[in-house]
């Protein structure tokens, strides 16, 4: 018997899921997070040099997962699903050789545990550091130079039950003004995922539970300077749903 083609071996991994489980439901969301991170890297292998069959599966994924973005019925979904889209480019393209993409996602997550661990120690300075800002008329800035170069960062902040905010005197005055609150409680994150990386660019979510018995889910977004530091440009909590 012989094997299934590429287009028919993409088509099946990604419908198969998606019609077994329901583009809602919790198995299919498990799934193709389980898929975004471990691709079939030796059904991949098999076909590395048959170029003619990469570009078909190529266009086959891209057109699934497109439908599959825009099908998903929250932000998460969208990004787990446009997750896989990329690193089966990646992986196809035989892209990342020296792993910047596996570094990338230790960078994010490290910047991740910094953002919370200046909003727990209120510390206004070390927050400040974290974060990258404003925005030009020409949209996001991603290789700045250095840190001041940074400020000129499109940069976003939506707090639980809160208006988003634009522009870094706007985000740093309101952490100000929770850092005075004598009763702020501390947060302590779960569930760490990256769902979207590029060599400069990494979305993060993950749970926060506050001291105070609050539940959250947070989306942070980071990018990477050309001096390689990760400033967060980013954050977005609210309640999870029930």
């Amino acid at each position: 018997m012989g094997c299934a083609s590429p287009r028919r071996a993409a088509a099946a991994l990604c419908l198969g899921l998606l019609l077994r489980y329901g583009a809602s439901s919790f198995l299919w969301q498990s799934s193709l997070r389980s898929v975004t991170k471990h691709p079939p890297r030796r059904w991949v292998a098999r076909h590395a040099g048959d170029e003619d069959a990469l570009a078909e599966t190529k266009e086959a994924i891209g057109s699934l997962l497109q439908q599959l973005e825009t099908g998903m019925d929250s932000e998460v979904g969208r990004l787990r699903a446009q997750a896989l889209r990329l690193r089966w480019q990646a992986l196809l393209d035989g892209q990342d050789p020296a792993g910047r993409l596996a570094t990338a996602v230790d960078c994010a997550l490290a910047a991740n545990q910094a953002f919370y661990e200046a909003f727990n120690g209120k510390d206004l300075e070390k927050m400040s550091s974290l974060w990258g800002c404003n925005v030009n008329q020409w949209g996001p800035l991603l290789f700045f130079q250095n840190q001041d170069e940074s400020f000129k960062m499109m940069c976003t902040c939506t707090h639980p039950d809160s208006s988003r905010l634009e522009g870094r005197n706007d985000i740093l005055t309101s952490f100000n003004r929770i850092f005075l609150s004598p009763t702020l409680p501390t947060i302590t994150i779960s569930q760490e995922e990256v769902l979207v990386t590029s060599e400069d660019m990494a979305v993060v979510v993950c749970k926060e539970e506050t001291s105070n018995g609050g539940l959250h889910e947070a989306t942070n977004t980071f990018a990477r300077s050309s001096s390689g530091s990760w400033f967060i440009i980013g954050h977005q909590a609210g309640p999870v749903m029930k």
